[in-house]
């Protein structure tokens, strides 16, 4: 594998273009907030928000004299 990472490996494509490729393995560390955006899951939840607590059926009310 060290060979490979190092000098890279040549593969024809399907096209028929063969290219040098270089395998490269990484890892994303996301917090909470950053794992919810990236699953693309914020709408599930009630609030949309992470830092504050406000519903998602409070939202039009936000803004007004009452506030």
């Amino acid at each position: 594998f060290m060979h490979v990472y190092k000098y890279g490996i040549v593969i024809r494509c399907g096209d028929g273009i063969t290219w040098r490729v270089f395998p490269c393995f990484f890892t994303y560390s996301a917090d909470y907030p950053e794992k919810i955006l990236l699953a693309c899951i914020k709408f599930l939840g009630e609030c949309p928000c992470p830092h504050c607590l406000v519903k998602k059926a409070d939202i039009p009310k936000m803004g007004m004299k009452s506030d």
